[in-house]
């Protein structure tokens, strides 16, 4: 990435956006990513079963009663 900001004074020139990483990256309300403190890293989380086709729907009736049934007594 060395390159891609100028930090000059008084005017920063940063180059042309790009596209760094492409494939199935979790996508969150909270950060998803992160960069190492000397910047020459990244964290991505890794979602593969992204691109998985769904094949099974689990259905949970009478969810409450069987949290109760679960729970123990006094809780």
């Amino acid at each position: 990435m060395k390159g891609d900001v100028k930090l000059n004074q008084p005017k920063t020139d940063f180059s042309v956006p790009r596209e760094l990483f492409s494939g199935p990256y979790v996508n969150t309300n909270w950060y998803s990513w992160d960069i190492s403190p000397d910047g020459e890293r990244f964290l991505l989380l890794e979602y593969p079963a992204q691109t998985k086709p769904v094949t099974q729907l689990i259905v949970i009736t009478n969810f409450l009663d069987e949290l109760k049934r679960r729970m123990p007594a006094g809780k």
